[in-house]
């Protein structure tokens, strides 16, 4: 069993209280709120972290296993990768993790649009290598339509409950919008 060192608990604490107090209002956290909560000083945030921005990043790499997404994304079949990206966005979504995810984007939404897209382009750009031809002209295009068409499912679905679309079941979820994240990803898009 792999012991993990006092900076690694440090930083895991940090985290997971960043996590709740993002949850409940991201604009009104400080740096020194989360270090109260945590129990260390608020220099730590920004020795480990560089600031609250880059934390919130680090709470939602944190949310999101990345390395659970790479592999999910390299061993599915090529033809099935739209269903499987938002089969797996809506089990992180449904997730208790999930759910602190969404709460914190809510607010960063509302607070600071700028820290939002970096957070949502930091997390879809990486994983868009596993996907995505380096040389096809219109891969910006892609990256742009796919991190339009999921942030925009969450927003609808999860954080202002438009109906129908937050009463669906996840399968007709998939089936709806897996067939337009997989035009995205290797259609044609003229």
């Amino acid at each position: 069993m792999a012991k993990t060192s006092k900076g690694d608990q440090t930083r895991a604490r940090i985290i997971r209280a960043a996590r709740e107090l993002f949850a409940a209002a991201y604009d009104r956290v400080s740096v020194r709120k989360i270090a109260a909560a945590a129990g260390v000083d608020a220099a730590l945030i920004n020795h480990y972290f560089g600031g609250k921005e880059k934390l919130f990043y680090a709470v939602v790499t944190y949310t999101i296993n990345m390395d659970e997404v790479t592999t999910m994304l390299i061993t599915t079949p090529r033809e099935q990768l739209g269903e499987s990206i938002i089969r797996y966005a809506e089990i992180l979504w449904t997730s208790p993790a999930g759910q602190s995810y969404l709460a914190a984007l809510r607010h960063a939404i509302a607070s600071n649009a700028t820290a939002t897209w970096s957070i949502i382009s930091d997390a879809i750009l990486p994983l868009s290598e596993h996907i995505l031809d380096p040389d096809d002209p219109h891969r910006e295009t892609r990256i742009a339509l796919l991190v339009s068409q999921i942030s925009g499912v969450a927003t609808t679905r999860y954080l202002i409950g438009m109906e129908p679309m937050a009463s669906l079941d996840t399968e007709t979820l998939v089936k709806t919008v897996g067939p337009t994240l997989q035009r995205y990803i290797d259609g044609d898009l003229t």
